[in-house]
């Protein structure tokens, strides 16, 4: 079980000790000291996931793991610390490189403005253990939004532009903060790691169901249990809905024309 997949990712990361650590630009296989970014593989079956965030990354996994052990761990979110138990780039990236040669690679994304929203609420409007306190106070600095803890509809939705108008600058490299996969397009996130690998199969988290069928169906991985949603978010203060007007619509097309042109979405 845990303690098992706990003593195969040591003896990985015995073999792979000693690796150097990439920076800089963005390598890829060849380049000295490059590391597979973002890339996790599972212990035991076929499958190596591209993460992306705020597109289904905690479901998946968690659902990896649960492939693995046979159970889910206790508490979801901390998978996203947990490097102990999926074979992880930054631990293990000998191991993942030679695991992107022979395994199924997928992701999933999903639409562009609302996963933007919703990094906005749970990592810059929300506070907790897993928001971005730093860019919060950047975004307020340097952008002039407001947080308050019920904010109306007015201010949220000017809050909302404040944080598009910095994912912008941050993609475009004209702020200080450095591109992040939260707020990234998600084709840019792909576009890292095409220099080691491209996607064998790319869901849609609206899909999500039918299109982890096909992943596992593809990998000759067979499931016997329902894999809950497991979002760490609370609630928004507004709905998308509400928040969305055709000022949010122009900034949503500007910053996501590759994700909506390569995915199939439209704002």
């Amino acid at each position: 079980m845990i303690e098992e997949v706990r003593e195969r990712l040591g003896g990985l990361r015995a073999a792979a000790k000693g690796g150097k650590a990439g920076g800089g630009r963005p390598k890829g296989p060849g380049d000295e000291g490059a590391r597979p970014a973002g890339f996790l593989a599972s212990v035991a079956k076929p499958l190596v996931y591209i993460n992306m965030p705020k597109s289904g990354c905690t479901t998946i996994k968690n659902l990896m793991v649960r492939l693995d052990t046979g159970a889910f761990i206790d508490d979801p979110l901390t998978i996203h610390g947990r490097k102990d138990l999926l074979v992880h780039w930054k631990i293990h990236p000998e191991a993942v490189a030679a695991r992107l040669k022979t395994d199924l690679v997928f992701t999933f994304v999903r639409h562009p403005l609302k996963r933007s929203y919703s990094c906005f609420n749970e990592k810059i409007h929300f506070t907790s253990i897993y928001s971005f306190g730093k860019v919060r106070q950047y975004i307020a600095r340097q952008y002039g939004a407001k947080f308050e803890e019920a904010p109306s509809l007015e201010l949220h939705r000017e809050n909302f532009k404040r944080f598009l108008r910095f994912s912008q600058d941050s993609v475009d490299r004209k702020n200080d903060i450095r591109r992040d996969p939260h707020w990234s397009p998600q084709s840019v996130v792909l576009a890292g790691s095409d220099r080691w690998r491209r996607p064998d199969f790319i869901g849609k988290v609206e899909r999500f169901d039918a299109g982890m069928d096909a992943v596992l169906g593809l990998a000759g991985v067979t499931r016997d249990f329902a894999t809950p949603r497991m979002n760490e978010g609370p609630p928004p203060p507004w709905r998308y809905e509400d928040v969305i007007d055709d000022e949010i619509r122009a900034m949503g097309a500007k910053l996501f024309a590759d994700d909506l042109r390569n995915f199939g979405y439209v704002i």
